[in-house]
């Protein structure tokens, strides 16, 4: 599994790359601890590389969605372009009532762009 990140107007893309299972999650996990560590709570996950995600890569996300969510943070985590086989998976698990989930990066953006405005009014 790799993980690249970076930014675009305060917004972070982590792009997801490989399998996201028991094996692989811990090390997601600690990526996004970090980036949220670091007082980045607006999250966009690309996860179009991402051909399989386990109930553990699932678990990673979630956690890393109460952990933005937390009324010190006020943030969000936006998943974008899931393969047929990951959308599959979140929709059997119900994660799909949890997350929002985007068909492009630019969409998930633009969505977190405009909560950020409503928040700032």
């Amino acid at each position: 599994m790799d993980i690249h990140e970076h930014h675009q107007d305060g917004i972070w893309i982590v792009q997801i790359s490989g399998q996201v299972d028991s094996t692989t999650a811990p090390l997601l996990g600690e990526k996004l601890d970090a980036v949220i560590d670091q007082g980045h709570a607006q999250l966009v996950l690309d996860l179009s590389d991402v051909p399989y995600i386990s109930s553990a890569g699932l678990r990673v996300l979630s956690i890393a969605l109460k952990k933005v969510r937390a009324p010190d943070k006020g943030g969000d985590v936006c998943l974008a372009r899931l393969s047929p086989t990951v959308q599959h998976a979140f929709r059997i698990s119900g994660f799909n009532q949890v997350f929002t989930i985007y068909d492009s990066v630019s969409e998930a953006i633009a969505a977190l762009d405009a909560a950020r405005e409503i928040d700032l009014s």
